[in-house]
């Protein structure tokens, strides 16, 4: 069993690095401290492997914005298959193929894909606009879960124009419009929404409001931990700790045992009202 789960890697492969993300490389070697070095398919199984973890694989497809052979979803499948103990796989689709999309959405699900990757600012879209509804609905239908890339990009950095890139595509406050119109879609919010914080958290708590503890005891545990486990990430402990106070006060699979024995919960330990909750519930 591994003991990480990387749930979103693009892979440093010679069909990503000298495909889709080319046209950016030499600026992004620039501008990230270091080059971003080629390695192998066994490579990347390898490092994950050594640490004992495994790695969610992301397609990355913007064809019609790079004119580049993407990262497709038959290559991340390709991956997956070699080394299916480490590698999980979520497919890329660009949303401006029209039918091709959602063909391409039944394509990644007959591969055994778990989900789609979306880059808003990369593939040049709005997450909201009604075209990509379509991709989103046969998403669903296929029970994939949908991943958006929000806030910042460095893709474009020191290229005239960006190249034509616009930041405001990874506002995550068009992601809370595909959550409300498509309630029984997966979805996660890629780096916290980085420019837009504030409103990726409140999508998160949005989010976990449509499916209240009320209506839906088992799935609203999920999305209460969830929301827990954001506001841990954000080093947000009160609001942390609120949450799971939340279900820590009625019958759940929550408990202060758990809690201490769950490393995502660490942050928490040592703080006062941790102790609080473990003295009243523990």
């Amino acid at each position: 069993m591994s003991e990480f789960i990387d749930f979103h890697v693009h892979p440093p492969v010679e069909p990503l690095l000298a495909g889709p993300i080319a046209p950016y490389l030499d600026n992004l070697n620039g501008r990230t401290g270091s080059d971003l070095e080629t390695f192998t398919t066994d490579e990347v199984a390898e490092y994950y492997r050594e640490r004992n973890g495994s790695a969610v694989l992301l397609g990355w497809d913007t064809e019609t914005v790079t004119r580049r052979r993407p990262f497709s979803s038959e290559d991340v499948a390709a991956m997956v298959a070699s080394h299916p103990d480490v590698f999980h796989g979520f497919g890329s689709i660009d949303p401006a193929r029209g039918a091709r999309a959602v063909a391409g959405v039944h394509s990644a699900a007959r591969l055994g894909l778990s989900g789609l990757a979306f880059h808003p600012v990369g593939q040049g879209f709005d997450p909201s606009s009604r075209p990509a509804f379509a991709i989103y609905e046969t998403a669903s239908e296929h029970g994939m879960i949908c991943l958006f890339h929000t806030g910042f990009s460095r893709l474009g950095s020191g290229m005239p124009g960006g190249t034509g890139l616009r930041l405001s595509h990874g506002d995550p406050r068009a992601v809370d419009e595909v959550a409300a119109t498509f309630p029984d879609l997966q979805i996660v919010i890629a780096h916290m929404g980085r420019l837009w914080r504030d409103e990726a958290v409140a999508a998160a708590v949005r989010a976990t409001e449509m499916v209240p503890l009320s209506t839906d005891p088992w799935f609203g545990q999920t999305h209460v931990e969830d929301l827990a486990w954001v506001f841990t990430l954000l080093g947000e402990y009160d609001s942390a700790l609120e949450q799971l106070e939340i279900l820590l006060e009625r019958p759940s699979r929550l408990t202060i045992s758990f809690l201490k024995m769950d490393p995502r919960w660490a942050p928490l330990w040592d703080h006062p009202r941790f102790e609080e909750l473990a003295e009243k519930y523990g």
